[in-house]
């Protein structure tokens, strides 16, 4: 990408990140945008804001908007705070003929008809997550398509709460569950307990940018 974009003369920066759990804590369709309100709306999100904050800054200093990516990260920030970057998003959606009102409101969103909370079972700290397997566990609750006429559920998915690293204590949440296929609940919950590792030792809390390439 960086040799494509030099060689057409234009500048070009690529940030390498983590990928080893899930950005955020929201999977499935709605339920990431609704995590995206949340940052456009200042709200914390640790990793996705800082993530997100890091990208658009790096394009604006791209852009020539900025001496210095830092300088970009700071605007960008600016433009969370005084409410323009959601504003601009709103723009963006109504400009392609979407429905803004659930962007206003997402509370009223209509709801899954099932959830379920998974608790963990023992004290520790979070070592390892199969984002694979909670990948399939959001398409198993309607939030993905093995093929093109499958449908979709926007509202299913997942919250999935703790950072490798964390310390989890028997009983906290580790994430919640939203689907209208009762069916598939026990199953799904079953994935992901075991998706995770939990470990008696401390682990150190992952990197989220492992390099900068330009």
């Amino acid at each position: 990408m960086i040799s494509t974009a030099k060689a057409f003369d234009k500048k070009v920066m690529a940030f390498i990140t983590d990928m080893n759990q899930p950005l955020g804590n929201y999977i499935g369709n709605f339920l990431e945008v609704y995590e995206s309100i949340k940052v456009l709306q200042g709200k914390e999100v640790d990793d996705l804001k800082t993530l997100s904050v890091t990208l658009s800054g790096a394009m604006i200093y791209l852009g020539g908007k900025a001496e210095s990516v830092e300088e970009g990260i700071d605007i960008s920030n600016k433009l969370i705070k005084n409410g323009k970057a959601f504003d601009k998003f709103i723009e963006i959606v109504e400009a392609q003929n979407g429905d803004s009102k659930y962007l206003h409101k997402p509370e009223d969103y209509p709801k899954c008809e099932y959830s379920e909370i998974i608790y963990a079972e023992k004290d520790g700290y979070l070592e390892t997550v199969n984002t694979y397997e909670i990948g399939m566990a959001a398409f198993e609750l309607g939030a993905g398509r093995k093929t093109l006429n499958d449908n979709i559920d926007p509202s299913a998915g997942i919250i999935f709460y703790p950072k490798i690293g964390d310390k989890i204590i028997k009983g906290n949440k580790i994430a919640e569950l939203f689907t209208n296929r009762k069916e598939k609940v026990d199953s799904v919950s079953e994935l992901i307990k075991n998706s995770i590792q939990i470990s008696t030792k401390e682990i150190e809390p992952m990197k989220l940018i492992k390099e900068v390439l330009q």
